[in-house]
């Protein structure tokens, strides 16, 4: 299971990777970090 939490503030946007545990983030890296948990190719069904 892929799971990404991410807290945008004022102050900025925190990425969450565990639930003690705040990192500082841009934009850009929660755009990749979301961008990662879509389906790899071999995850998708293939209709041949």
């Amino acid at each position: 299971m892929r799971r990404l939490e991410v807290l945008d503030t004022d102050g900025g946007v925190w990425l969450l990777p565990d639930a003690v545990e705040l990192w500082p983030s841009t934009p850009s890296m929660i755009f990749r970090l979301l961008t990662s948990l879509l389906p790899r190719d071999h995850e998708l069904a293939h209709d041949a």
